[in-house]
């Protein structure tokens, strides 16, 4: 498979205010989230990206969310979302908002 790999850097938004429209696409797909995060189970989920951070995951049954990004406001893991401080397989879930246009190799993020 070839590389999706962008030479530039890709400056990502840290609100969905920042973005045209960000605060009614950030809600259409909070409503489209919700049946199904209701059928999630497990013990941990990260929510991946400062857009990621601002969706509303109450109707989720994964209680333990944590926010992870480089950067923004709430972080409560400051990491690069390509290279996660995490152990293999102690993740059950990852909400990842709108952070694969802004990644510079998305190939590797959903790797």
């Amino acid at each position: 498979m070839k590389p999706a790999r962008i030479p530039q850097t890709v400056a990502a938004p840290e609100r969905w205010a920042e973005l045209p429209w960000g605060e009614y696409y950030r809600e259409a797909l909070e409503l489209q989230l919700k049946p199904w995060l209701a059928k999630m189970y497990g013990f941990h989920l990260l929510k991946i990206g400062n857009l990621s951070a601002e969706i509303n995951t109450e109707s989720c049954a994964i209680s333990h969310q944590v926010h992870v990004s480089l950067g923004g406001s709430p972080v409560q893991v400051k990491a690069d979302p390509l290279h996660l401080p995490f152990a293999e397989k102690s993740v059950d879930a990852c909400l990842l908002a709108h952070t694969i246009p802004w990644c510079s190799d998305p190939h590797r993020m959903l790797a």
